[in-house]
């Protein structure tokens, strides 16, 4: 019984061990806040915006609107042949 108490206490170690070293190695590659958003959050979806906070838009009273250029060219080049 202590044989197969000591081999599975390594195997649970070995792997920590393997873990840990696979994290560190990234955490030197990338960043580590590049690792934990990877290891808390998964691989990117379209459904992010549920972890993170939300604001809501309003529309502006002054809304920017690009000018017309109504005589054909853009700036000063003609734009057919």
């Amino acid at each position: 019984m202590k044989k197969l108490l000591r081999y599975f206490t390594i195997t649970i170690l070995s792997i920590l061990a393997i873990v840990v070293l696979i994290l560190s190695t990234l955490s030197v590659l990338y960043s580590p806040r590049y690792v934990y958003r990877l290891a808390r959050y998964h691989v990117a979806d379209v459904y992010d915006y549920t972890h993170f906070e939300n604001r809501v838009l309003e529309a502006s009273d002054d809304p920017f609107t690009f000018g017309k250029n109504l005589e054909g060219a853009l700036c000063g080049i003609p734009l057919s042949g």
